[in-house]
C-alpha cells in the first residue's frame, strides 16, 4: 500500500512538475535577455529628439547658416528659392495686412540668426548677425 501511494505521488509530480526539479536554463536566459533589451530600449527612447517643427533631428547636420548662403539670397527671391538655399526655417510668423501678407522666417543656431521677411511671397528684407 505504501509503494502504491509513492507511485501516485511520483505520477503527480511528473505531470505538474516537481518543486525540486532543475530550472530550465535556456528559458531563464531568454527571459533575461529580452528583459534587458526592453529596458535598454525604454532607457534610450527619451534620448531621441525632434526640432521645433516636429521633424527628427539628424545625428550630424551640416549647417546651411553661412554668410555665403546668406549672400546668395537676392532681392525679390521667392520662398522656394530661400528654402532651397537655407532649408526650412526654425520659426515662421505670418501677418495678414489689409493690402499685403507679411511672412517672417527666422533661422537660429546657437547665438547666430538670420531673419528673412517676405511681402506677398517675395523677399522684402533680410538681416543677420553672421558677420562679413
Amino acid at each position: 500500500m505504501v509503494s502504491h501511494i509513492r507511485r501516485a505521488d511520483r505520477e503527480r509530480f511528473r505531470r505538474k512538475g516537481s518543486p525540486w526539479r532543475r530550472p530550465n536554463i535556456k528559458f531563464m536566459l531568454r527571459s533575461i535577455i529580452s528583459s534587458v533589451a526592453l529596458l535598454t530600449l525604454a532607457a534610450l527612447l527619451p534620448l531621441t529628439g525632434c526640432d521645433r517643427n516636429g521633424a527628427p533631428i539628424p545625428a550630424v547636420r551640416a549647417t546651411k547658416m553661412t554668410r555665403a548662403n546668406y549672400d546668395q539670397i537676392h532681392d525679390k527671391a521667392s520662398k522656394e528659392e530661400v528654402r532651397a538655399i537655407l532649408g526650412a526655417p526654425t520659426s515662421e510668423k505670418t501677418e495678414d495686412k489689409i493690402i499685403y501678407k507679411r511672412t517672417t522666417w527666422r533661422y537660429v543656431e546657437g547665438d547666430k540668426y538670420i531673419n528673412i521677411t517676405f511681402k506677398n511671397d517675395e523677399l522684402d528684407s533680410k538681416d543677420t548677425n553672421l558677420g562679413t
